[in-house]
């Protein structure tokens, strides 16, 4: 990324602030973020595909998408939006395990940075450098509540799109939609540097004015494992935790996971044997309607041997939640 800023960046900034703008946002799986940290930044699909990494990661599109985006000359530029509240976004949120980043919007103000009034691809979308192209954007629409107004769905997809990548330091915080969700980020990223980790949950509805509680998509909310013998035994899912089971004191141990399922949806519990290197399948059914769970399934102590296992949660084949525990003799 270009070091200059651009002559309009004073007025860039003092418009976005005018029109309520604290941040730019930027959601991807969350399996690409050991990447993108040990990267250090958000990166083009052009340099990702330069380096060889593009078919590791989860892309937020599809080849039709990827073409319209080379023809647009979008592919060597990062995207982001004006709201979390996007099209893009309600369709990705109820396929993939996301999560958002929340950018600084200095980052708005380098030069050749590009804004446009809609989605990037459409052929008939309007671009523009600084505050003449900020100026394409109908920010009355992008506060608007979706559907509310006219063109809704073609004026709220404005982008911002960065030359290049964003280096990580422009990013203030990444959000998830549940502590689960946020920790099986940490066990993903283990000790790699990343910017802060927030629970906020709001940004994961469908609307500015909706509650925080009205999550349109299903996902992991806890979890939690525990002996049978304590319920004060049951711990968060973290991996800072020593999780450690004795064979003399129990003989089970029990996960719960708090779950808001929002249609039929197949969940299933993974466990991994960290000396085996052996993973399998210890509970695989359906929740069939729409509502909140507490799924509950038991271990036996006795058919496991001394070391640390693995347990994981998905939810429609997408890993939603982990923690680990260790047997001890």
């Amino acid at each position: 990324m270009s070091r200059f800023l651009h002559p309009d960046a004073q007025a860039i900034l003092t418009r976005l602030k005018k029109e309520g703008i604290t941040a730019l946002y930027h959601f991807t799986n969350v399996e690409n973020l050991p990447r993108v940290c040990q990267m250090g930044a958000l990166y083009s699909k052009q340099i990702l595909e330069e380096r060889g990494l593009l078919p590791s990661l989860v892309t937020g599109g599809n080849p039709l998408s990827h073409s319209l985006d080379r023809y647009q000359s979008n592919w060597d530029k990062v995207s982001l939006s004006f709201t979390p509240y996007t099209p893009m976004a309600y369709n990705r949120k109820r396929a993939q395990h996301l999560c958002f980043f929340l950018i600084n919007p200095e980052v708005a103000t380098q030069l050749d940075v590009v804004f446009t009034d809609s989605n990037a691809t459409r052929n008939d979308h309007r671009r523009g450098h600084g505050l003449l192209g900020l100026n394409n954007v109908q920010f009355n629409v992008i506060h608007a509540i979706p559907f509310s107004v006219d063109d809704w769905h073609r004026f709220v997809q404005a982008e911002v799109l960065i030359p290049n990548f964003i280096p990580l330091t422009y990013v203030t915080e990444i959000g998830f939609v549940s502590s689960a969700s946020m920790n099986y980020t940490k066990y993903l990223c283990d000790s790699l540097p990343c910017p802060p980790l927030s629970v906020m949950p709001q940004i994961f509805t469908d609307s500015p004015k909706a509650s925080s509680r009205a999550i349109g998509f299903s996902y992991v909310h806890e979890l939690m494992i525990g002996d049978t013998k304590e319920s004060k035994n049951m711990v968060y899912s973290t991996h800072t935790k020593e999780n450690k089971f004795s064979r003399k004191i129990s003989d089970k141990i029990v996960i719960v996971a708090t779950v808001r399922v929002i249609t039929g949806m197949q969940a299933k519990i993974s466990l991994f044997d960290t000396v085996t290197n052996k993973e399998r399948v210890v509970m695989d059914e359906e929740l069939p309607r729409s509502n909140e769970y507490k799924h509950k399934c038991t271990i036996s102590l006795s058919g496991l041997p001394a070391g640390i296992f693995l347990v994981k949660y998905y939810l429609g084949g997408a890993c939603w939640a982990s923690s680990s525990f260790e047997v001890v003799p």
